[in-house]
């Protein structure tokens, strides 16, 4: 099944608001086995979407549509999809009602203009359970002269997701069934700590064993993400192929996977200090309590992650973290002693069982010749003693914190794993 994704909406288009809603719609689709062929965005203006819907037609079996369905004039979704149908609107008693009943509960008069969104295009199934005051329906092809299924959703993200749950990605996924098309299914692999380029040399030559299938490289600023694809109509052939994909990858640059699936470092982390009853502290300088923020970023992190401190200045080093005055005169603030010191005292103070220290020139201005900006010193202090590593990363200060939350997270995986050799 081909589905092309039409977000609506001046806001979209200006960068006033993230398009999280054409992500979130496309991830679920092709989770149940659908192919997003393309995804666009238009104004609220009723010609551009028409001519946009004609457009996608052209290319899909399923278009899904989402924003513009608000009381305000320039929601003019609903107005369109009916143009693209060739049908008029209608007023859908069901939701007429329903929107009454919700206004009376709230102690509110339903005004012609919220009255207005019970009106729909003529043949459209609509689903009475949406959790906004706009309706989301489907037209099926069969409604309307052209062969493709429309699906309308509102445009709040929550309203959106909740329509997708309930009804869109059920019928997707029966319909992908009962056709008995073969179904993509897709694994990723987490890597870091290796360039994107560095990974490809490794790997090889994919021609050499995907055997039809795919493999992607999703390079950010915390690593690298390698995503494998195979085609099949049956299940079991689908996890086969991708088991031994995965098996020739790890054979291969199995050093640097860290996990599987689309979860990140520090949970994958997380989940081995939970295992292991384990605990961790941070200390940050140039990172200014990114690293915590990753650690806390993770639903239940509570469990196994104790708190940091954000030591910016040397003299909170000193007191909060117990550098030696002497280490900072001597050797500076960005150097291996005083990583080493602040990942050891953020242990001690915390009460924790490994504790981490960052610190660094993240830039833009700050560097020198013997310590240029992108210089981080790393430190992880464990039960079995310390260890410091230097990395030299760019001349972004966006960048170079990004990385070193990554690096930081990447030593202490490689701790962990060390632990269970």
């Amino acid at each position: 099944m081909r589905i092309g994704i039409l977000t609506i909406g001046d806001e979209l288009l200006i960068g006033q608001v993230l398009n999280t809603n054409a992500m979130s719609i496309a991830k679920h689709c092709t989770n149940v086995g659908a192919q997003v062929v393309c995804q666009s965005t238009v104004a609220d203006v009723p010609e551009h979407i028409v001519s946009e819907l004609h457009r996608v037609a052209s290319k899909v079996d399923v278009i899904i549509t989402t924003g513009g369905l608000g009381p305000t004039h320039d929601d003019c979704t609903v107005e369109s999809v009916a143009s693209f149908v060739s049908k008029d609107l209608v007023q859908d008693a069901q939701w007429l009602q329903v929107l009454q009943q919700r206004f009376e509960r709230l102690g509110r008069e339903l005004t012609p203009r919220n009255a207005a969104q019970a009106m729909v295009p003529a043949g459209a199934i609509v689903w009475h359970d949406s959790p906004g005051t706009a309706p989301g329906f489907m037209l099926p092809a069969s409604s309307h002269a052209h062969s493709v299924d429309v699906i309308v959703l509102p445009g709040v993200p929550r309203e959106m997701q909740q329509l997708m749950d309930l009804h869109v990605l059920p019928w997707i996924q029966r319909c992908i069934e009962e056709s008995g098309e073969p179904i993509t299914s897709y694994r990723t692999l987490i890597t870091t700590g290796i360039p994107e380029s560095t990974l490809a040399d490794l790997i090889g030559s994919p021609d050499e064993f995907l055997q039809g299938g795919s493999l992607a490289f999703l390079p950010s600023q915390r690593g690298v993400r390698l995503r494998i694809g195979v085609s099949s109509s049956l299940a079991a052939d689908r996890e086969q192929r991708l088991d031994t994909i995965e098996q020739i990858i790890r054979s291969r640059a199995g050093k640097w996977i860290v996990g599987s699936s689309d979860v990140g470092l520090a949970e994958i982390i997380g989940r081995t200090l939970n295992d292991k009853h384990h605990t961790l502290a941070v200390a940050e300088s140039c990172t200014g309590g990114m690293l915590g923020g990753a650690c806390t970023d993770v639903a239940g992190s509570s469990e196994w992650f104790l708190g940091g401190v954000i030591s910016y200045s040397n003299d909170v080093k000193m007191s909060m973290l117990g550098v030696a005055k002497s280490t900072l005169e001597q050797y500076g603030a960005v150097s291996e002693d005083v990583a080493r010191q602040m990942a050891e005292g953020v242990r001690t103070a915390i009460g924790s069982t490994w504790g981490i220290g960052v610190t660094g020139v993240a830039g833009p201005g700050g560097g020198s010749a013997e310590k240029p900006v992108g210089t981080v010193w790393i430190a992880v202090a464990g039960p079995h003693g310390t260890v410091s590593r230097l990395h030299t990363f760019t001349t972004d200060r966006a960048n170079n914190r990004e990385r070193s939350v990554a690096a930081a997270l990447f030593m202490l995986w490689e701790q962990l794993h060390d632990q269970d050799r």
